[in-house]
């Protein structure tokens, strides 16, 4: 504008509608000038047993500034190769050289604390950096966004530009709450005791240290207290709660925090049987040895994974040896030492420290064991050499002399009629939340509790009964596991056993709205009830108290609603009888018979359970056993009435249970059609949950068809094999295979769906179908399905001129790919269709050539399932839409980084080493070998 304005005022300008929301073409201009993109060809590091992947940190350093590259690991689902790929970093931005007046800028690349290489910096490119390679090209197409969306920034003063130490803390964060929330062995290998040797397991509990903070561990550390037992160590992640088969019961636990803190408990484990332990207001040691140990045997195991350099002669993929710190370090071992008066010695296998190694001086009583490290110092007599003798299980023993003030390394070579004593464990990770709860216990004498004790115990806790409460600030009152609808106030202090306040937003998983504001757990005494004094009113009572025999894993209901004025209905739905989280999908018909679906999941609950798992079927005399199970989500224990039926006897017991309890139930199928059981419990109250099963008898015996089917031409012979033990055979034959194979063509031609993918196949069944009938001389009657089929898909193209499920959803690309093939039999059959092969071809190159790229820097390419056939399948798509590509090239490519795995693969390389004309001496005979299992 010409008015001029003064400093502080801000000129606002409106936009033209059609410029709303995108960027200006200078704009987008600018932006590429000052970004670039690199490929993720980092690496990765990945724990002992553990699947997840933990990106190296990756950042370009330039003059006085730093680019951190993947704080998050980002990744795009490949639809060829059927997996996550890791996509190019954008970074930015780089101010124009010409600020530099004309000097360039100049990056370096950054892997961990390696120096990958430096390249001068121009925006708008790809960088693919590898060592002693660089690879620079310019974007395809443009991946920066045009259209503009509304965006409100959080912000946050508080916030700082990254240095290496806080790209070091964010790794170290990563790799924490990777090992929390994992399960499993820590370490790859573990040594066991013989077969017939006792086994201890132990079931932990974890509660809050004594700041009232979650224990969530990183590692737990069970070690030996005898030094000639410490090889039988364990090492597990944080997450795991259940350890079995351990193979020593005198042990300390570790419960370590981080690196440095931990909490350690000596304990003796029962052997045969499951040990239970709660830890709870437990206090940290910092500084801490054990803590140290544990952390330095992970470390000892990560690997590392790396991608190499894709102009090698073959690309390297896995597991890489890069310079590291080794586990044995001799000059460093030698300056560790603090006493030149003993002998030091370290025991190995190749590059690792062999733990609890026996190192024993013959015809003495002198018996020593390596520690964690691998070392043992020895106070020697004054002999100048000392003959030792050092045993390790799975190991051959060797000998070694030794003197006071020297130090030695023994290398062990593995026993090969011992390898069996050492186990390699495999995989298994999952995760586990945590859970960080406000609680408050009340226990013990209860006498003289009111509720201003119970008021503020918890922060945001208000009970009932206390001074002027807001509705919305009710808690949920459970007394022995059911919701109670009075005033705590009118609850007799005498009868209550315990009572537990809990302020956690898991308790909205489990109690639903109700437990917003928290949820007050009453256990009342044996023999008492919420009704102690006076009468309240328990209005869930009664409605669970049922024997819950209906039992599906899903469950159809089909109302025939219709919504109101306002678009709502309401209705009322009975679930089947599972305890359990339901997926539940409610579907709405519209006019014109447009459709939606939403999903809801809706859990079902009971605080305290009985559940009975029973096989699906017995076969008549066999003894099984089922499993009764009582669940108490409760804090407290309880006192109930646990009750078994078998339809002729009842077995009933008195049990106290704290979190779980198991009863093995002994089963004989010996009469009637079938066994029935049921198995339940009752609380004093009145409570009352079970579960009654039915479990079919069969008999003995198996009844099994055999059959086979051929297609013979007029000189094949089959020699139809018969058993007298077969009983009566049925012999079906047809004079023509190809009638045969018209009537499964018109099982397609049925299928009542319409969506894109179905007419495809319908158009695609019906094509076939015509060819047949010039084969056996019939006329073809269905020509006008065949073009109302090509009109109703031509007319289903979207604006990206591609197809989706339905209508002109958006597209999916093997739908697209399926219809654009069909609609190409077509054509060759001689129908009449509209189609553009250069714009799929392009699209379809593109994709290809992404695939391709995310080859050379996946780590588990050869874990792929389904890549090869895919992308083949995509070269012969492109052949098939005419278009000008380097065939060859790809061919080869996809070849040669890509092994053959299935017979579909061989036969896809044979077809296009065929349509490509390439020469293979060997390629008739290879497809000729699976001939007759095609």
């Amino acid at each position: 504008p010409e008015k001029a304005f003064s400093k502080g005022q801000i000129l606002v300008y409106r936009l033209p509608k059609e410029e709303r929301g995108k960027l200006y073409t200078n704009e987008l201009t600018e932006l590429k000038r000052q970004l670039i993109t690199v490929t993720n060809n980092f690496g990765a590091w990945q724990l002992p047993n553990n699947h997840v992947l933990i990106e190296r940190p990756a950042y370009i350093q330039t003059a006085g500034d730093l680019y951190y590259l993947n704080p998050l690991r980002k990744t795009v689902y490949d639809s060829r190769l059927r997996t996550q790929v890791p996509v190019p970093l954008m970074v930015g931005p780089f101010p124009r050289t010409e600020i530099y007046n004309g000097v360039s800028k100049i990056g370096t690349l950054m892997v961990d604390t390696a120096k990958i290489g430096r390249f001068e910096i121009e925006g708008g490119y790809q960088y693919s950096i590898y060592k002693n390679y660089q690879k620079q090209k310019s974007w395809d197409g443009n991946p920066l966004r045009i259209d503009l969306y509304d965006f409100k920034p959080n912000l946050d003063f508080q916030e700082k530009v990254w240095s290496l130490e806080d790209i070091k803390a964010n790794v170290e964060r990563t790799f924490k709450e990777i090992m929390q929330n994992s399960t499993g062995l820590a370490q790859f290998a573990t040594v066991k005791k013989g077969k017939n040797e006792a086994i201890f397991k132990l079931n932990l509990t974890l509660g809050n240290d004594v700041e009232q903070k979650g224990i969530r561990p990183t590692l737990i550390f069970i070690e030996p207290t005898n030094v000639e037992e410490r090889m039988y160590f364990r090492l597990f992640y944080g997450g795991h709660r259940t350890f079995g088969d351990l193979p020593v019961g005198d042990v300390t636990l570790h419960i370590v925090k981080d690196d440095s803190t931990s909490f350690s408990l000596p304990i003796k484990l029962k052997a045969n049987g499951m040990n239970y332990l709660r830890l709870d207001s437990i206090q940290w040691s910092n500084a801490s040895q054990a803590a140290r140990l544990a952390y330095k045997l992970v470390r000892d195991e990560i690997i590392v994974r790396t991608v190499e350099n894709p102009l090698r002669d073959s690309i390297s993929h896995g597991q890489e040896i890069v310079p590291q710190l080794l586990k044995i370090d001799r000059e460093d071992f030698r300056t560790k030492r603090k006493n030149n008066k003993v002998a030091r010695v370290l025991v190995y296998d190749r590059d690792t420290p062999l733990i609890g190694a026996k190192v024993s001086v013959p015809d003495t009583k002198k018996r020593y064991f390596t520690s964690f490290d691998g070392s043992v110092e020895l106070e020697l007599s004054d002999d100048k050499n000392t003959v030792l003798e050092i045993a390790a299980l799975g190991y051959n023993t060797a000998t070694v002399k030794v003197s006071s003030g020297k130090d030695y390394f023994v290398e062990l070579k593995p026993s090969e009629n011992q390898l069996d004593e050492v186990v390699v464990v495999g995989y298994g990770v999952q995760k586990r939340q945590s859970l960080t709860a406000a609680v408050k216990s009340i226990n013990a004498r209860m006498d003289g509790v009111t509720t201003a004790m119970l008021q503020g115990a918890v922060a945001g806790i208000r009970i009932r009964g206390a001074a002027r409460p807001a509705p919305n600030e009710k808690p949920l009152i459970l007394v022995d596991g059911v919701p109670f609808e009075g005033d705590i106030s009118s609850l007799d202090p005498s009868t209550i056993a315990s009572l537990n306040v809990i302020k956690d937003q898991s308790m909205l998983g489990l109690y639903g709205a109700r437990a917003a504001n928290g949820v007050v757990m009453v256990q009342m005494k044996a023999g008492a009830s919420a009704t102690s004094t006076g009468a309240v009113d328990m209005p869930y009572l009664e409605s669970g108290n049922t024997m819950r025999v209906n039992f599906r894993d899903d469950a159809f209901w089909q109302p025939k609603l219709t919504t109101d004025a306002q678009g709502k209905v309401n209705f009322e739905a009975t679930y089947p009888d599972d305890i359990t989280n339901w997926r539940t999908f409610f579907i709405a018909k519209g006019s014109k018979n447009f459709a939606d679906i939403k999903e809801l999941n809706v859990k079902s609950f009971k605080a305290v359970s009985a559940h009975l798992a029973t096989p699906r079927f017995a076969i008549r005399s066999d003894q099984f056993t089922a499993m009764g199970r009582v669940v108490n989500y409760l804090s407290d224990s309880l006192q109930l009435l646990r009750t078994i039926n078998n339809g002729l006897t009842t077995q009933e017991a008195t049990l106290k249970i704290a979190k779980s309890y198991r009863d093995p139930i002994s089963v004989i199928a010996a009469q009637g059609d079938s066994v029935q059981l049921a198995y339940s419990i009752e609380l004093s109250n009145g409570y009352f949950d079970g579960e009654k099963r039915s479990i079919p008898i069969f008999e003995k015996g198996l009844e099994q068809h055999e059959g086979d089917f051929k297609v013979l031409n007029s000189t094949a012979e089959y020699l139809l094999k018969t058993s007298p033990a077969l009983g009566e055979i049925t012999l079906h034959a047809e004079a023509n295979s190809l009638e045969f194979l018209q009537r499964e063509i018109e099982s397609i031609d049925r299928y009542k769906f319409l969506c894109n993918e179905q007419m495809a196949s319908k158009l695609s069944a019906l094509l076939s179908k015509k060819e047949l009938t010039k084969l056996i001389g019939k006329p073809f009657t269905e020509d006008k399905k065949i073009k109302d089929l090509l009109k109703e898909l031509q007319k289903n193209k979207n604006s990206n001129q591609g197809w989706g499920w339905w209508n002109k959803s958006e597209t999916v690309t093997w739908i697209s790919n399926y219809v654009i093939g069909v609609l190409l039999d077509a054509r060759e059959a001689g129908y009449q269709v509209e189609i553009d092969t250069e714009i799929y071809a392009e699209r379809e190159k593109t994709m290809l050539k992404s695939s391709l790229a995310s080859l050379d820097v996946l780590l588990d390419k050869d874990k792929l399932h389904g890549a090869k056939e895919n992308l083949f399948s995509s070269l012969i798509y492109l052949l098939r839409l005419d278009t000008k590509a380097d065939y060859k090239d790809y061919f080869f490519e996809i070849d040669t980084k890509l092994k053959s795995k299935t017979i579909k693969d061989k036969l896809l390389k044979y077809l296009l080493i065929s349509k490509l004309g390439l020469k293979d001496l060997h390629a008739a005979d290879t497809v000729l070998k699976y001939a007759s299992k095609a």
